[in-house]
């Protein structure tokens, strides 16, 4: 639906909303400090997690804040329009937290 390509169920949208907002309230616990475990001369490292995650954390966790405030907004809509708008908003705070925190696929 973010992505205008094709109708979505909003029940269903609603829901992947309800268990997205659940881990976004989780993120922050998920990243102690002994998880920084990136590491960039391998292929492919222990985690995808990039070092910035622990280098400003507070940057990260005030981006699964926003993130986890867009998810509720999706929860909390109401009509085509207002899902569809609130959808990208959840994609785009998701995607910037993404392009900042994680290694490119």
């Amino acid at each position: 639906m973010a992505s205008n390509s094709r109708p979505a169920d909003p029940a269903a949208l609603k829901s992947a909303a309800q268990t997205n907002e659940a881990l976004l309230l989780a993120l922050p616990h998920l990243f102690p400090p002994s998880t920084n475990r990136f590491d960039a001369t391998t292929r492919d490292p222990p985690t995808i997690a990039l070092p910035a995650v622990w280098e400003n954390f507070a940057a990260f966790q005030e981006m699964g804040v926003a993130s986890e405030a867009a998810a509720a907004q999706l929860i909390a809509a109401e009509g085509e329009e207002p899902l569809r708008d609130a959808a990208r908003t959840l994609r785009a705070s998701c995607d910037a937290c993404h392009a900042a925190f994680t290694k490119p696929y």
